[in-house]
């Protein structure tokens, strides 16, 4: 870096063997002297997303706006900027990202709750149920999600679906 401070490729390195190293705060430093050098670079724009998304700031947002300007499929922008907007209570916002994240919250319990949060806050049960439905494929003994996706099933009036997700409790005698 001394021989060529102006390289937005060394210093990206620098943040990333920074951030490796646990020192998110000079990670950042070194991303964000990156993206001064090269706005577009979306190395250093993803390093500096990730640690300004795990500290819970709002200057996340328009660093993932900015790469997926760049990079409009990437899955894991789309669901950072998705979850953010949640916690905004920006549904509007959030449930486009949280579509074009597709499978990568399948693992996710968390998200997809707050992803059919907000679809059903958007008064779209039916989408809000399918959501709850993977997360339910997550965590199939328990009750507390079948209670859930019942309860958008019994919103979405669809008495029936809530009953056959409720039916694997009544059958073990355990319906609370």
């Amino acid at each position: 870096l001394r021989a060529s401070p102006g390289s937005a490729q060394l210093w990206t390195l620098q943040g990333i063997a920074f951030a490796g190293k646990g020192d998110s705060k000079q990670a950042l430093a070194a991303f964000q002297q990156a993206l001064k050098i090269s706005p577009n670079s979306v190395a250093a724009l993803a390093g500096a997303a990730q640690i300004e998304y795990e500290a819970d700031s709002r200057e996340a947002i328009p660093l993932l706006n900015r790469l997926l300007e760049l990079r409009p499929g990437d899955p894991t922008g789309h669901a950072m900027l998705a979850v953010l907007e949640y916690r905004k209570g920006n549904c509007t916002a959030a449930v486009p990202h949280f579509d074009k994240a597709g499978k990568l919250l399948d693992s996710q319990l968390d998200a997809l709750h707050a992803y059919a949060t907000c679809l059903a806050k958007l008064k779209r049960l039916d989408e809000a149920a399918a959501v709850l439905q993977r997360a339910l494929a997550l965590r199939p003994d328990d009750p507390q999600e079948r209670h859930l996706l019942a309860s958008i099933q019994i919103m979405g009036r669809k008495p029936k679906d809530a009953l056959a997700t409720l039916q694997p409790l009544l059958d073990a005698g355990n319906p609370t």
